[in-house]
């Protein structure tokens, strides 16, 4: 099951990567990858975010876009680090909401 997945967005991966190599430095251009035979408007994608992002806006795109997961994951590590006390209160809170909906769903029935 799980190699047929792999294998049927082999295409779309070879795809993406051929378009890296023709197009580094610009890329093709946003939502411009489906209009490529390899991919078709139905595929719509290189089905891998880092290549379909190297694809569409270049390499250079794809250091800006890694620079932002990376800021990002950056900044929850600090907010787990510096605000445990907060994350436990909004967790408490989420289960408080889902305790309260469970037993408003349980009294209808």
């Amino acid at each position: 099951m799980l190699q047929e997945k792999v294998g049927q967005r082999y295409k779309y991966w070879f795809t993406g990567i051929r378009t890296i190599e023709k197009h580094a430095l610009l890329g093709v251009g946003m939502n411009r990858l489906r209009l490529d035979p390899g991919i078709g408007y139905e595929g719509s994608s290189a089905h891998n975010h880092l290549i379909h992002t190297a694809a569409e806006l270049g390499i250079p795109g794809l250091v800006a876009y890694l620079a932002i997961l990376i800021g990002a994951g950056w900044m929850c590590r600090e907010v787990w680090r510096k605000a445990k006390a907060g994350v436990f209160f909004w967790a408490s809170l989420a289960l408080i909401a889902a305790m309260y909906n469970y037993l408003k769903e349980g009294k209808r029935t």
